[in-house]
């Protein structure tokens, strides 16, 4: 079976359907883990621009949650993410992009996040908040950020 594949030629991002030797974002496998630093730094250029283009946010946020840990991203893009988090209208896209904050590993957005914690008034949102926090204190053991009492009501 083929792998129907869509180049977006405005950002550079691919959107493919799932096979095994090619991730969600459109790098191969074997070509991500070979990438040189160069590589890595257009990738995140095309990354965080298409983050601020609607249609491409979903595809966008997947690449910096994958790659998050490689991508060569600055406060800027890292205020980027915020923006969603906090601005966002799709439930979805706010809480990809706590986790893309996570996943880049950034003490600043980590910070903002622990702030905001307790004035997030969406609840399934509070949770993931609470668990990126959680997760990078464990990563992170020497440096704690004090979240406060987890006082959320379960959905269910």
């Amino acid at each position: 079976m083929r792998t129907l594949t869509l180049i977006i030629v405005a950002t550079g991002l691919m959107a493919m359907t799932p096979a095994p030797e090619v991730d969600c974002c459109g790098i191969p496998s074997e070509r991500a883990v070979n990438m040189s630093e160069a590589d890595w730094q257009a990738y995140t250029d095309r990354v965080f621009d298409a983050l601020t283009q609607p249609i491409f946010t979903d595809a966008a946020l997947r690449a910096v949650i994958q790659y998050g840990d490689r991508l060569a991203a600055d406060r800027g893009d890292v205020i980027s993410l915020v923006r969603v988090y906090r601005d966002g209208e799709v439930l979805g896209h706010r809480r990809m992009a706590v986790i893309g904050i996570n996943s880049l590993d950034d003490a600043w957005g980590i910070d903002f996040l622990s702030r905001s914690y307790q004035f997030e008034k969406d609840q399934v949102l509070k949770y993931t908040v609470a668990a990126v926090l959680a997760d990078y204190n464990e990563r992170h053991r020497e440096g704690t950020v004090e979240v406060g009492p987890l006082n959320v009501v379960s959905p269910v």
